[in-house]
C-alpha cells in the first residue's frame, strides 16, 4: 500500500508492507519512512474527529516534543502526520508516523513475566505517567494492551503507544476515579 500525505511543501510517499493491527479506532501499519522502520496509524475521518485529533493535538500541538525535544525513552519519536490522499488499502483519512520500537503488547507477556521485570515495568509505567503530567498531559486508562514490553537483559525497554487515551491535564484536575485498569504489580481488570 501506498500513502500519499499532504504536507506543506510536497506530497510524501510511504510505502506500507504489513498491516500490523486494527482497533475500534485505527489500522496500524508497519512502514519504511526514509528507509527506518516506522509504524503508521490511521484514522478514518470520524474516529479522527473522535480519537486522533488527540492523539495528533496532544503529541504535537501540546508540544511535549518542544518541552523535551530529546524525546523519551517511553515515547516512540513522531515523523509525521497528515491527511491520507491516495492509499489502495485506506482511501482516505488521517495518518500519524511514529518511529518503530521493539517489544510486544504487554498484555501478552505479564503473565510470564518474572517478578523483576514485573516490578521493572511498574516503575517504568509509572515514570511515563509522571513525566506526561509534568508536560500537562494525562494517561486516562493505562493498561497492558497500550504498552510495549522489550526484555532484552542488557537494555530492556517499555514504550507507551496507545496515544487516544491522553488528555490534557488542568490545573487541580485529578486522575479519573475509575479508570479501567489499576496499575498495579496484578494488573487486574476492576470488576
Amino acid at each position: 500500500m501506498i500513502l500519499s500525505l499532504a504536507a506543506p511543501s510536497a506530497p510524501l510517499l510511504t510505502n506500507c508492507p504489513l498491516q500490523i493491527g486494527t482497533g475500534y479506532q485505527a489500522v496500524v501499519f508497519e512502514v519504511l519512512w526514509h528507509g527506518q522502520p516506522a509504524v503508521a496509524k490511521c484514522w478514518t475521518p470520524s474516529e479522527f474527529q473522535r480519537f486522533g485529533l488527540t492523539a495528533r493535538s496532544l503529541l504535537l500541538e501540546v508540544d511535549i516534543v518542544e518541552k523535551r525535544p530529546e524525546g523519551y525513552s517511553f515515547l516512540p519519536l513522531s515523523c509525521v502526520d497528515g491527511v491520507i490522499r491516495c492509499s489502495s488499502l485506506f482511501p482516505y483519512g488521517y495518518i500519524l508516523v511514529l518511529t518503530k520500537v521493539k517489544g510486544e503488547p504487554l498484555e501478552k507477556r505479564w503473565a510470564d513475566a518474572s517478578t523483576e521485570w514485573k516490578e521493572f515495568i511498574y516503575r517504568q509505567v509509572l515514570t511515563a505517567i509522571s513525566a506526561l503530567r509534568d508536560v500537562g498531559v494525562l494517561w486516562a486508562e493505562p493498561g497492558p494492551h497500550d504498552v510495549l514490553y522489550h526484555e532484552d537483559d542488557n537494555k530492556p525497554s517499555v514504550s507507551v503507544i496507545d496515544f487516544e487515551r491522553f488528555e490534557p491535564l488542568h490545573p487541580g484536575q485529578l486522575p479519573h476515579a475509575n479508570p479501567r485498569w489499576r496499575l498495579s504489580l496484578a494488573w487486574r481488570p476492576i470488576s
